[in-house]
């Protein structure tokens, strides 16, 4: 078993990672900084979870993913029909 702050990949090994639904289990910083070593340059980083499960403000996500040096980060809230918006973050590993 891996996980986000350890998944056992190597280097730029990851064309995509998508997570759903367990960010707010994460160690945040160190997650997003593995999930960014793994990708290859260009990869994407798709995030999804439920507002009111996530333990911090959706915006803390794009500072944690551009911190780990994620760019092109876009967050957009998506409503949901029975539960609270789902926040959804895209981001990219740069080229270079």
């Amino acid at each position: 078993d891996a996980a986000a702050e350890a998944t056992g990949c190597p280097d730029g090994s990851v064309d995509a990672a998508i997570s759903v639904n367990n960010v707010m289990l994460w160690d945040r910083p160190t997650g997003f900084a593995e999930l960014f070593r793994v990708l290859r340059p260009g990869g994407l980083l798709v995030l999804s979870g439920h507002r009111h499960v996530l333990d911090v403000d959706p915006n803390q996500l794009v500072d944690d993913a551009q911190a780990a040096g994620f760019t092109d980060v876009k967050l957009s809230l998506r409503a949901r029909r029975f539960n609270s918006p789902a926040a959804e973050l895209l981001a990219h590993r740069p080229e270079h």
